[in-house]
């Protein structure tokens, strides 16, 4: 299930308005009763359309506003031009951070679990448990320390084995703070 998950977390993020996809990820993730990731409802709205989908009603967008408002200023006195151009260039607007949101998406680090683990408080075996992460669960992660990585879901951060999670987008490398 956790392969399943990370893969169907991959397609989604290439067309994340394909159907199938989605009720794939879903599927698998409640037969896991894994957690997804938390995103704000801004955010959500912004992920319907891909970043490539985005870059074109970007690209369209303003070009509209340009040719609209230049004819606005050979026209003088069509306030329906400039009302229009300036749609456009809220909608230009828009898209452009329908990018900034899938960007921001794919440089956070983000794991799914391919095995069950137990959260620990410390990057140790030693260390005490502090929540359990079923095989499956989209994680954010926070850093690495040797064979341990400090991840976070929902309102919870703890350390879980390296070895028992993949990153959704492998070649991309944590940022230390």
């Amino acid at each position: 299930l956790g392969a399943a998950v990370l893969n169907y977390r991959r397609a989604w993020m290439l067309a994340p308005r394909d159907a199938d996809i989605k009720a794939n990820l879903r599927f698998a993730m409640a037969k896991a009763n894994a957690a997804g990731p938390d995103l704000s409802l801004p955010s959500r709205a912004l992920l319907k359309i891909s970043e490539a989908e985005w870059a074109a009603v970007a690209v369209a967008a303003y070009w509209s506003a340009a040719g609209l408002f230049v004819a606005f200023i050979f026209r003088r006195n069509s306030a329906a031009l400039l009302k229009a151009a300036l749609a456009m260039a809220v909608l230009a607007s828009i898209a452009t951070t329908g990018i900034f949101q899938w960007r921001a998406l794919r440089s956070e680090p983000e794991l799914v679990l391919t095995e069950q683990a137990q959260a620990m408080w410390g990057p140790m075996a030693e260390s005490t448990p502090h929540f359990a992460l079923p095989e499956g669960s989209i994680v954010r992660e926070l850093d690495r320390a040797g064979d341990w990585a400090h991840v976070e879901s929902g309102a919870e951060s703890g350390w879980i084995r390296a070895k028992s999670c993949e990153r959704v987008y492998p070649w991309k490398n944590i940022e230390r703070r």
